[in-house]
């Protein structure tokens, strides 16, 4: 999820903070825009220049976020015109993908799609900054066959079976052969643990379900309960391995810009399947 979230600002390199619960258009740039108008505009609608440049810079755009995300994405690109849009300057741009696989979580569908009128981004050397406020929202669809082939791919299992509490050279607490579903619109995950503490040293196999809720931004594991037919064990002593199974906990920074936010708005599990809707915010830099 990661990669995702910080490749949505790929979204303005190419075309070269303040928290906030919802998207706050007040943090847009507002009117009158530093955009060029008049002959030249018409002239790039004229000849056809205004089209051209556009599908090269969704094209581009299309072909970096293949390569850093490893997804196949459709890019549109809403310009003022063609000067406008050499010089980094656009209306909009909205990015989707469909069954796609980043950073090892695989998702049924992204939708990414900036939020002001007026975007604007500037390359110095080989950075890039954002010359306005950029703002872009996100919702990112999640079904239980996507939760079941991320853990069955291995890279969670792989986390949890690396985790494990040693004294000297006799492991005190191990959990391994995870798996996860979403069963009734909850949260759920079986794993097996081995435990002197917890299990007496026999193998348990652990099952519970739970919600999923935001806290400062976050998705976090809500209202653990033990499934029928699990080990009763004490969840509380759990938790630090249950939090680190989080395919959905992540750190971003974007563009090296100090005050960037990526942020989770809001989780709903429907129709067993995970909506995640959230908001990017790079703030302005002055050079």
């Amino acid at each position: 999820m990661k990669r995702f979230l910080s490749g949505l600002a790929i979204l303005g390199i190419l075309l070269t903070g303040k928290a906030f619960a919802l998207v706050d258009t007040s943090l847009c740039p507002q009117p009158p825009y530093a955009v060029s108008s008049g002959l030249p505009l018409f002239l790039s609608k004229a000849t056809g220049t205004n089209f051209l440049l556009t599908r090269i810079g969704e094209m581009s755009l299309e072909s970096q976020l293949k390569k850093e995300l490893g997804a196949k994405f459709d890019v549109q690109i809403y310009p003022y015109g063609g000067k406008n849009l050499i010089d980094g300057k656009f209306k909009k741009i909205t990015a989707t993908s469909k069954n796609a696989t980043i950073d090892g979580v695989h998702i049924s569908s992204i939708k990414s799609e900036s939020v002001c009128d007026y975007n604007h981004f500037v390359t110095k050397g080989d950075d890039v900054y954002s010359a306005e406020n950029f703002l872009s929202k996100f919702d990112v669809n999640i079904t239980s066959n996507d939760i079941q082939q991320t853990f069955a791919a291995g890279k969670f299992t792989k986390t949890l079976e690396s985790m494990s509490v040693s004294m000297g050279n006799i492991i005190v607490f191990k959990v391994f052969e995870p798996s996860a579903a979403i069963k009734n619109n909850r949260f759920d995950l079986s794993m097996k643990i081995i435990s002197p503490l917890i299990t007496g040293g026999k193998t348990k196999t652990i099952s519970m379900n739970m919600g999923l809720g935001v806290q400062d931004g976050k998705v976090q594991f809500t209202d653990i309960k033990l499934n029928q037919g699990s080990a009763n064990v004490n969840l509380n002593a759990l938790l630090p391995i249950i939090n680190k199974l989080n395919p959905f906990m992540y750190e971003t920074t974007l563009l090296k810009t100090k005050g960037s936010i990526v942020r989770i708005n809001d989780i709903k599990m429907v129709n067993n399947s995970i909506n995640i809707a959230g908001t990017v915010f790079i703030p302005k830099t002055t050079l």
